[in-house]
């Protein structure tokens, strides 16, 4: 499965939209995307960091892990709480 295989599907899963990858900015990983679980043990995630285009469209969570979706500018992300790989998101300016 190519990236650009990958970010559809994870778009249409999590949130029900369609999308164009523009282009990728980093794929990271180490010791802040290890994590455990209690049913597997600890795993690693490497994660993709990448520029999207979003088909208008309604958001419609595809799962039980989300309870809502929406926009939100830059300014207000860096406000929040965000895990490493939004806050990496964040520094590249793919949010601005």
């Amino acid at each position: 499965m190519s990236p650009s295989d990958a970010a559809h599907r994870e778009k249409m899963e999590e949130v029900g939209l369609a999308m164009a990858l523009d282009r990728i900015g980093a794929a990271v990983g180490g010791d802040e995307y290890r994590v455990g679980y209690a049913n597997v043990g600890r795993c690693a995630y490497v994660s993709t960091v990448c520029e999207l285009t979003v088909v208008p469209g309604v958001a419609r969570p595809g799962s039980d892990e989300i309870a809502e979706a929406g926009w939100f500018e830059p300014k207000q992300l860096q406000r929040c709480s965000v895990n490493h790989l939004a806050a990496l998101r964040l520094e590249l300016g793919y949010w601005e």
